[in-house]
C-alpha cells in the first residue's frame, strides 16, 4: 500500500536557488503577498515550476489568474507583432533597422511587464512603470520613439482585434517633450567633424571606407544606403548619382566630386569578388556580401579609434577626434548644403520627403542648382585646408 503524502519524507529543493518548499499537502508551495500558494506535487518540480513561473506576476499583484482561453497576453502580442512586421521586411516594405527597433522595444516591454500578463488586464500603471524604466534607459529623443513604438504594438493587437478594447495608457504615459529633446541637445557637441577631423578620417582610412566618407560627405548618404548602393545607381563617366532614397525611396539625384570619383575608382581596382547574389552592389565586405547597417558605424569607429590610439601615443597629447559617428556627415551636408541658400535642392539631394503642395507639383530641379550645393559642401569642408578658394571640377 502507498503511504499517503502526511506520511511521506518532505523532499528537498532540487537546487538551491529554486523558489520553492515542499509543503505539507504533498506539493510545492510559496508564500506571495502572505497566503500560501500550491505549483504541483512534490513528484513533478520542474512543472510545479514552470507553473510558478506563469502564475507569479499575476499573483503578486493581486490579479486573476492568467487563463488561456481568456485571451491574449503581452508575450504573444508582441511576438505576433513581430511575426507580421518581419514579413514586411521581406516583403520591402519596411527596413531591417525598423523591425530591430521594434524587436528591441518588446524585449523592452516584458522585462518590465510579465510576458504572461494578460493583455486586457493592463492599467496605466504598468505603463507608468515602463515609461520610468524607459526614461533612465535612453535620451528623450529615443524615449519618443519608443514610446510611440510601444502604442503602435498595442494598436496593432486592438486593430487586429487580439484584444477587445484599445489598451487604455493613462496621462502618466507620456512622451519627453520636443523641448526636452532639444535642452539635452543643446548640452552635446554639434555633430559636425572639422576641416583637419575630415582629412584624417580620409588621409587614415581604406579604400572602401574613403570612398564611403567621401560619397556621405558629398551626398549626405548614411550607411544603409551605402551599404545598398548599386552600379546602376552610379555614372563615373559623367560624375552622377542617381540612387532613390533607400528609407523613403524619395528621388534623389546627386553631383560627385572629383575627389569622390578617385576614391570609388581606387577602391573599385581591389574590391572583393562578391558572392553572386551580391555582385551588382558597389560595395563588398571580406565575405563577399554588401555592407550591413551595422558593418559601416563599426569600421568607422575602429579607425577614429586607430587615429586617436596614434595621437596619443605621439607628441601631440590630445585626443583629435573625441565624439562622433559617421552619421555626422549627414548633418554636416544639411548644415553646410544651407549656405547654397537653396533649401529646396538641399532637401532634393539629401531624399527628404517634399511636404506641402510644392512638392508634389515639382517634376524636375536643374543640375546648375544641385552643382552649387554640392560645391558649397565642399568649399565649407576643404578650403581651409588647401589654403585657398576650391571650385570643384563638375560644372
Amino acid at each position: 500500500m502507498t503511504a499517503s503524502n502526511s506520511t511521506k519524507l518532505k523532499p528537498s529543493k532540487p537546487y538551491p536557488e529554486y523558489p520553492l518548499f515542499a509543503h505539507v499537502n504533498g506539493q510545492w508551495c510559496r508564500k506571495i503577498n502572505g497566503q500560501h500558494c500550491f505549483f504541483g506535487c512534490w513528484d513533478d518540480p520542474k512543472a510545479a515550476l514552470a507553473k510558478h513561473n506563469a502564475e507569479y506576476a499575476s499573483l503578486k499583484e493581486g490579479l486573476a489568474l492568467p487563463d488561456e482561453h481568456a485571451g491574449w497576453r503581452v508575450g504573444e502580442v508582441i511576438n505576433e507583432f513581430l511575426t507580421t512586421q518581419d514579413e514586411r521586411v521581406g516583403q520591402g516594405e519596411i527596413q531591417k533597422i525598423t523591425f530591430d527597433g521594434l524587436q528591441s522595444v518588446g524585449k523592452v516591454i516584458v522585462k518590465h511587464i510579465p510576458k504572461n500578463r494578460m493583455c486586457e488586464s493592463l492599467k496605466p500603471a504598468d505603463f507608468q512603470k515602463l515609461r520610468n524604466a524607459m526614461v533612465k534607459q535612453y535620451t528623450p529623443a529615443v524615449c519618443r520613439v519608443n514610446m510611440t513604438r510601444v502604442r503602435q504594438i498595442f494598436k496593432w493587437a486592438f486593430d487586429q482585434r487580439l484584444i477587445e478594447k484599445p489598451v487604455f495608457y493613462g496621462a502618466g504615459f507620456k512622451s519627453p517633450t520636443k523641448a526636452m529633446v532639444r535642452k539635452i541637445r543643446n548640452q552635446k557637441p554639434k555633430k559636425l567633424f572639422d576641416n583637419k577631423q575630415v582629412q584624417l578620417l580620409i588621409e587614415n582610412s581604406s579604400p572602401a571606407l574613403r570612398a564611403m566618407i567621401l560619397l556621405a560627405a558629398n551626398t549626405g548618404m548614411n550607411n544603409a544606403d551605402l551599404g545598398n548602393m548599386q552600379f546602376k545607381h552610379l555614372d563615373l563617366k559623367t560624375g552622377w548619382l542617381d540612387y532613390p532614397r533607400h528609407k523613403t525611396h524619395v528621388q534623389r539625384r546627386a553631383p560627385l566630386w572629383s575627389e569622390t570619383i578617385d576614391a570609388i575608382r581606387d577602391y573599385l581596382d581591389m574590391r572583393k569578388t562578391p558572392l553572386t547574389a551580391y555582385k551588382d552592389f558597389v560595395f563588398i565586405t571580406s565575405a563577399g556580401q554588401n555592407w550591413g547597417h551595422s558593418s559601416l558605424p563599426s569600421e568607422f569607429r575602429k579607425l577614429k579609434d586607430k587615429i586617436n590610439l596614434l595621437a596619443i601615443s605621439s607628441t601631440l597629447g590630445e585626443i583629435p577626434i573625441p565624439h562622433g559617428s559617421f552619421g555626422y556627415f549627414r548633418h554636416m551636408f544639411e548644415t553646410f548644403g544651407g549656405n547654397s541658400r537653396d533649401q529646396v535642392a538641399v532637401d532634393a539631394i539629401m531624399g527628404h520627403v517634399p511636404h506641402g503642395m510644392a512638392g508634389e507639383y515639382r517634376e524636375m530641379i536643374e543640375d546648375d542648382r544641385l552643382i552649387a550645393v554640392v560645391n558649397t559642401v565642399h568649399r565649407c569642408l576643404f578650403d581651409s585646408i588647401d589654403g585657398g578658394h576650391y571650385e570643384p571640377q563638375r560644372i
